[in-house]
């Protein structure tokens, strides 16, 4: 199992976090666990699995905030953490490769990072329903 390069458990009605067991499948590009009712912290440990392209865990109950170790997914494409209810600031730390940041229905506060509107592959980029922010890289 440690050559999984894809891990899809969408929609499985899966409850608890998210198991820091993932981090062993080292050749693992997407995991897909959206549409379950998972709660927690994502786990910083996501950031060991260098070989991560796609996250998404959109529609989950998932709280805290973004871990800071997914700034070392260099090769991360798509992140969706649509419709949880992640906290604090949108950090920076994104991929310069990423192309899909889903980021809606949240609990976010504070501003926008000027960083993610310099992006050079961005594709699509989701702030619907973010509360409390500032879209101050959109100022002329």
């Amino acid at each position: 199992m440690i050559s999984l390069a894809s891990l899809t458990l969408k929609e499985n009605e899966l409850e608890g976090t998210i198991p820091t067991e993932f981090t062993r499948l080292s050749k693992l590009e997407t995991i897909t666990l959206s549409g379950n009712l998972l709660t927690g912290p994502i786990p910083s440990q996501l950031g060991g699995i260098k070989s991560l392209k796609n996250i998404a865990l959109r529609q989950n109950q998932l709280s805290s905030t973004l871990p800071s170790e997914l700034g070392q997914l260099s090769n991360l494409k798509s992140f969706d953490v649509n419709a949880n209810q992640l906290t604090g600031s949108i950090p920076t730390f994104f991929s310069k490769e990423i192309q899909t940041l889903s980021l809606s229905a949240n609990k976010f506060s504070g501003t926008v990072p000027t960083e993610i509107g310099l992006l050079r592959f961005m594709w699509i980029c989701k702030f619907k329903f973010l509360l409390r922010l500032e879209m101050k890289f959109m100022k002329g």
